[in-house]
């Protein structure tokens, strides 16, 4: 789900569960699990809310120790935000 939020910036969580072929009830859980691990930031924006993966938080996995999610992630998306329209 990551990778998606940080190639699709201003995804919705309809988004987000149609592309990925989950529940919204899988994909709220999975934004609080995010959320918690820092990895994932949630602003609301009116009635929407925006995700913004958090590049400094570091990855949680064994094999990636020591590495944050800037390394994994950080090309997709500096791309994305630069290919992405504004938000009015």
């Amino acid at each position: 789900m990551l990778f998606y939020v940080a190639a699709n910036p201003h995804c919705t969580v309809d988004e987000i569960a149609d592309a990925l072929v989950l529940t919204h009830r899988t994909v709220w859980g999975l934004i609080g699990d995010l959320r918690r691990a820092r990895m994932l930031h949630v602003h609301k924006d009116g009635r929407r809310h925006r995700y913004e993966v958090d590049l400094d938080a570091p990855f949680l996995h064994p094999c990636m120790d020591g590495y944050t999610l800037r390394a994994v992630l950080g090309q997709i998306s500096t791309t994305a935000h630069a290919q992405a329209p504004a938000l009015s």
